[in-house]
Parts: structure tokens; C-alpha cells; sequence
């Protein structure tokens, strides 16, 4: 199983010509890949909170869940005689509360949406010695856990 970031396709391998297969991506539902599970997330049900309907990973499912947008951009780059292509990964993160996903990119932006626990949300950080130049997504993950110990 493959999962093309660039063009958001599910690929399969057929088992006896091994030929490509993609996948219907209207029948799917959730695949996991890598240990990372991928859930169809439909935009208009969460009041359009989301860049667009799609496959989100999940990073943490509690009350507060986090998910993520993971997108691959082709770069291309024309030189005197050659195309050199090159893949630009980006990460969109994202934490659901109230019924809305707000769009994270670090810990000030996770303090603003978790903003009524913000002193304890501070202080759980600077114990456990977060920070998010060493990993954006555990931060924002352990911060949204944590979260939902305090409620």
C-alpha cells in the first residue's frame, strides 16, 4: 500500500500481475500506513474548518484530537539543459475543539486554542522540556493529551 502525497491517491500493488492499482478514494474510509492511520475527514461537517475534505493523520484521538495534512509540492527547476524535479514536503496541523478544527503552528498558537488552561498547559511544557525546535508535532500532541487530563 502507497499513499501519494502529491496527488492524495491511495496505490495498491494486484497481487498476481503486480501492476499499480488506485484505489476509489470515494469508497475509502481510514487506511493506516507506517504505523500512521489516515482518516477521511469531510469538510462540510465540521463547518468548513479545514483546508478541504481529505485524508488527515491522526496524531491523537481524545477529546481535543490532533490531526495533520501531510502534502508534497513538485518543484520543478529548469536549467540551461536540464529539468530538475525536487519534492517540497508540508505539514499542516490542526486540533479539534468545540466541534472546529483551528489550524496550529506552534506552541503560541496551541496555548491560544487551548487558551482556558493556558497557565497549566504553560507550566506542563516547561516541565516536561518541550520545545518545539527539536518536534512541532510532539509538542502539539502531548500538549492536546495533557489537555484533556486537565478537563
Amino acid at each position: 500500500l502507497m499513499y501519494d502525497l502529491g496527488n492524495g491517491a491511495l496505490i495498491t500493488e494486484h497481487r498476481s500481475s503486480g501492476h499499480a492499482i488506485k484505489l476509489v478514494h470515494q469508497k475509502l474510509q481510514h487506511f493506516s500506513i507506517a504505523g500512521h492511520l489516515f482518516e477521511k475527514i469531510d469538510n462540510e461537517s465540521i463547518a468548513n474548518s479545514l483546508p478541504h475534505s481529505g485524508f488527515y493523520d491522526i496524531l491523537y484521538r481524545g477529546d481535543t484530537k490532533v490531526i495533520a495534512w501531510r502534502q508534497k509540492l513538485l518543484r520543478e527547476k529548469i536549467t540551461s539543459s536540464t529539468i530538475e524535479r525536487s519534492f517540497d514536503e508540508r505539514n499542516r496541523y490542526f486540533i479539534f475543539k468545540n466541534g472546529v478544527y483551528f489550524s496550529v503552528k506552534g506552541k503560541a498558537s496551541v496555548l491560544k486554542v487551548l487558551g482556558d488552561k493556558k497557565s497549566e498547559l504553560k507550566l506542563f511544557l516547561k516541565k516536561k522540556r518541550i520545545l518545539l525546535s527539536q518536534d512541532r508535532e510532539l509538542l502539539i500532541k502531548r500538549t492536546a493529551e495533557y489537555y484533556d487530563t486537565l478537563k
